[in-house]
């Protein structure tokens, strides 16, 4: 069984493709996605034999259709060939890995029709990405697992240029509409956050001026946010 992160990464893989799950640890989303059918193929990649070597167990274990699956040591995409598979998986690692991963390989990247992700920190870091090369957000949601919030994000070649405001970059350009109570603890847990940082940054704001920008552009998107959900 997968966990709830995990699942819900897999439920955005649409059926009948080809996958690889990039930092796969010991496979569970791509063993699953086989096991299940969904997927035609997948790549199970990572950079440390370790854990590659517990992702072939576990499909042993599991009696999954090795025809189907394939296991590759290496970092980030540099062990796929461009058009291989048409979606990538990134969950477990932080925004800014998961850019410098998409960034190594952008031959990859122009062949694939989705990529699904979940990073553990700062998810406006892909949302300034999928910007910057023609991605649009597909799909948005948070979950709670283990006293941790997650984003789960799909993106997917845009048709025209993607134009996000600072607002969408920073709270989601599907997320602030979302009225269920995992994502209004979310944006609660935020708020308290950036609070904390706003006062420590109130302190030092008059002899600094790059922390009174950031004071300025931080305070600006929570009062477009009261602004959004006024009433």
């Amino acid at each position: 069984m997968l966990s709830k992160r995990l699942e819900t990464v897999a439920q955005l893989v649409p059926a009948g493709t080809r996958m690889a799950d990039i930092g796969c640890d010991h496979g569970y989303l791509p063993l699953a996605l086989v096991n299940r059918g969904q997927v035609t193929h997948a790549i199970c990649c990572d950079v440390n034999a370790g854990p590659l070597a517990g992702a072939r167990e576990n499909a042993r274990r599991l009696g999954s259709d090795v025809a189907k699956l394939n296991f590759r040591l290496g970092d980030g995409l540099s062990v796929l060939a461009p058009g291989e598979v048409d979606v990538v998986t990134l969950a477990g690692m932080g925004a800014g890995l998961m850019r410098d991963i998409l960034d190594a390989a952008p031959a990859v990247v122009e062949g694939l029709s989705m990529i699904v992700t979940s990073p553990n920190v700062a998810p406006w870091i892909l949302r300034q990405w999928a910007m910057d090369h023609a991605f649009a957000v597909a799909s948005e949601t948070v979950i709670f697992e283990g006293g941790h919030f997650y984003e789960v994000m799909a993106l997917v070649p845009a048709d025209a240029p993607v134009q996000y405001s600072p607002f969408d970059l920073y709270f989601g350009v599907q997320l602030p509409a979302q009225e269920d109570a995992v994502a209004a603890a979310y944006f609660a847990h935020r708020r308290q956050h950036d609070k904390r940082l706003l006062d420590a940054w109130a302190a030092v704001r008059a002899k600094r001026a790059d922390v009174a920008e950031r004071y300025d552009a931080l305070t600006a998107l929570w009062k477009e946010w009261e602004e959004h959900h006024a009433g």
